[in-house]
């Protein structure tokens, strides 16, 4: 028996790397006359936090195998190839898991394919391997809605074939069920070719429309997870032959999206905060310091607190707020000088006042964020219909956009993406347009003119 184990800290990403060498293994397997079958299984704390998402939107990587290509390579592989989850598995993980011929899982493990969140649909078969193995709610709730499940729900549905009671005895009892498979005591189970389980045309119809309204609430104005429940129902209605082009297609329209761009600008300048990259320390100022915490006015459940900085603040002040922002569960942004949050909320509601005094009416204004994702700037202002004018918007988002240049350009943070981080998750700025620099930046031609 072969047992591969994926070792890629810190996540176990499953990035080419990781492809070609579980490709190359196999190529070794393959010819092992004495080898039954191979268990794939991850060293670490979890299974597999994902693909590479600097993969996202680029070429295919040369000199290994796509993901579609490693999971059409382990379904044929003619020996069976039992997968073992411990901790998380998500995204890519999932996506190499659906291939295999067995799942097997510890109680503690999660599975979710987590990809709409940032604004394309899983890929690599996934759309329509996972409906054929759960069926169609299940997979809706997985992949429209960007639900993880936890191991006894997962298994209930049909995902995972035994759960193990001991983590350490995880792979052993892979082993067994790969044995039992070549041997001929299990059967063999390739995902891609079952019928989708308890399948009702006009059932499945129903839950279509019901996660339409359910996404389009949790995901308001994104295109991903419409396309995604689309494409769980192919999975009903086509071969998977048929399907695979249609997630293909929609999957490299979706990653190639602006939307998509903007998403994982924000994922990354998310994820440098949570590394605790601190900026740089500027010189020592001679007015008074001082050091506050400032959380959103709009959304008090942010994640993200801004740790605000009046001149040299002295390394006690600032660990007494880092310990006051990990209390409150937060992320801390260090800002120098002055609040971002304050600073652009006033800009924008200002810009809003503005507005109004020029003549434009509250419902035209609040029509206009509305349609443009921004918060209402007006309490208890219904929009008018049909939307106001675009000239509005613009002047809203400009506010934004200034505001941003204007504490970048400060120095009140050294990078862009905390002003976006903040914009987004502090101010209510909309995140499929990536905070107000990335916006300004990736719409320069139309910003100029605003």
């Amino acid at each position: 028996m072969a047992v591969l184990c994926i070792d890629n800290p810190p996540i176990n990403a499953i990035n080419v790397a990781v492809r070609t060498a579980l490709d190359r293994a196999l190529d070794g397997i393959a010819t092992e006359a004495d080898t039954a079958g191979v268990v794939i299984a991850s060293a670490g704390r979890m299974f597999s936090g994902g693909g590479d998402l600097r993969e996202i939107g680029q070429a295919a990587p040369a000199g290994g195998p796509t993901m579609t290509e490693l999971g059409a390579r382990i379904e044929a592989f003619a020996k069976p190839v039992a997968v073992a989850i411990h901790g998380r598995a998500i995204g890519g993980g999932i996506l190499l898991s659906l291939a295999c011929h067995g799942r097997l899982g510890t109680h503690d493990a999660t599975i979710a394919l987590p990809e709409v969140r940032l604004g394309f649909v899983p890929g690599a078969g996934g759309t329509q391997r996972l409906p054929r193995l759960v069926g169609i709610d299940p997979a809706l709730e997985m992949i429209a809605l960007a639900k993880s499940l936890d191991a006894t729900t997962a298994l209930a549905a049909g995902f995972f074939d035994e759960l193990v009671e001991q983590p350490n005895s995880l792979i052993d009892a892979a082993v067994r069920r790969v044995r039992a498979i070549a041997d001929g005591r299990l059967p063999w189970r390739w995902t891609s070719s079952l019928d989708v389980p308890a399948a009702d045309e006009g059932a499945a119809q129903r839950s279509a429309e019901r996660y339409r309204t359910l996404a389009a609430d949790a995901f308001p104005g994104r295109a991903a997870p419409q396309a995604a429940i689309g494409l769980v129902l192919d999975a009903l209605h086509h071969r998977f032959v048929e399907g695979l082009p249609r997630e293909r297609a929609a999957f490299e329209r979706l990653s190639n999206s602006l939307e998509t761009r903007a998403l994982l600008h924000l994922f990354f300048a998310e994820r440098a905060l949570g590394r605790g990259e601190a900026p740089s320390r500027r010189p020592a100022l001679s007015a008074p310091t001082s050091v506050r915490l400032v959380t959103s006015p709009r959304q008090p459940q942010s994640r993200f607190v801004e740790v605000v900085c009046a001149g040299d603040v002295d390394a006690g002040a600032m660990q007494a707020a880092l310990d006051e922002a990990k209390a409150m569960r937060r992320l801390p942004i260090v800002v120098r000088d002055a609040s971002i949050i304050e600073r652009l909320e006033a800009a924008y509601l200002a810009a809003a006042a503005t507005l109004e005094r020029q003549g434009v009416s509250r419902q035209a204004i609040s029509a206009a964020a509305s349609a443009e994702g921004l918060p209402p700037p007006f309490p208890g202002a219904s929009p008018a219909r049909p939307a106001a004018e675009p000239r509005i918007a613009a002047s809203l988002l400009e506010a934004f956009v200034s505001t941003a240049r204007a504490c970048l350009a400060a120095g009140m943070v050294s990078r862009a993406g905390d002003i976006d981080v903040i914009a987004v998750e502090a101010c209510g700025f909309p995140a499929i347009r990536g905070g107000p620099l990335f916006y300004a930046e990736s719409h320069a031609d139309s910003t100029t003119r605003l």
